[in-house]
């Protein structure tokens, strides 16, 4: 027993290190690669990355993202950056949806299902927490069917293969 919860502590610390690691990687090369796409993207992970660690940073790889996105037209970096954006507002006990309602105008925008069916959710917990409970369960139910036709879709896809 003794072995086995060591053995879950080095596992659980390898885990954490790769995770740092991978974000070093990030910010090294954030800094020497051009401002594309990919710079987007991966200003988004840290992001997501610093979200519940350290807000302040991850606000700030978020409007990096967001800022570029704009310049570059890039619909999808900057609808993730809005999430991102919007869950900083919301931990902050800003009850706001106003960033998460851009977020969902962009993905429905470019038929992004699965981040569309986030942004709804993401509207709901805040509907929830204003004790709008009628759109609260609106938009769940919306979550759910779109989830629903992406699995069916998915199992269409695999019973052809």
């Amino acid at each position: 027993m003794k072995y086995l919860l060591l053995l879950l502590c080095v596992l659980t610390f390898l885990t954490l290190s790769a995770k740092e690691n991978d974000i070093d990687l990030l910010l090294k090369k954030i800094k020497t690669e051009k401002n594309d796409t990919t710079k987007v993207n991966h200003l988004n992970e840290i992001a997501f990355y610093y979200l519940k660690t350290n807000p302040t940073l991850s606000q700030k790889y978020a409007n990096e993202a967001q800022s570029l996105s704009i310049k570059f037209k890039y619909k999808k970096g900057e609808g993730i950056s809005l999430l991102y954006l919007g869950q900083l507002e919301t931990e902050n006990s800003k009850l706001k949806y106003s960033n998460f309602k851009k977020a969902l105008a962009i993905f429905k925008e470019l038929d992004d299902k699965p981040n569309k069916a986030m942004a709804i959710f993401r509207i709901a917990t805040i509907q929830f927490a204003k004790g709008d409970y009628d759109n609260t369960k609106i938009g769940l139910n919306n979550v759910l069917q779109i989830l629903k036709r992406e699995k069916d879709k998915e199992t269409e896809l695999f019973a052809k293969t």
